[in-house]
């Protein structure tokens, strides 16, 4: 297994399943660029969510995530 064949969930650390760099099952991967007003200025986070973290850490949001059928997947 190659070193990009591999990716982990941040908050669990799963393995998600990759084969010849592409995903066998989704996640969220987020890269967030920190700026002017926060602590982190000049910081870039990027850290992956399996699906199970995602949906435990959606659940406990005050506002819902909104969600809308997609009938296209790209």
């Amino acid at each position: 297994m190659k070193k990009e064949d591999t990716l982990f969930c941040n908050k669990c650390g799963k393995r998600i399943l990759m084969e010849n760099g592409l995903l066998k099952e989704d996640c969220v991967k987020i890269t967030k660029s920190w700026g002017y007003f926060s602590d982190k200025d000049g910081r870039r986070d990027t850290f992956c969510l399996c699906e199970s973290c995602y949906d435990e850490i959606t659940a406990a949001f005050v506002l819902p995530v909104p969600q809308e059928e997609q009938t296209e997947y790209v």
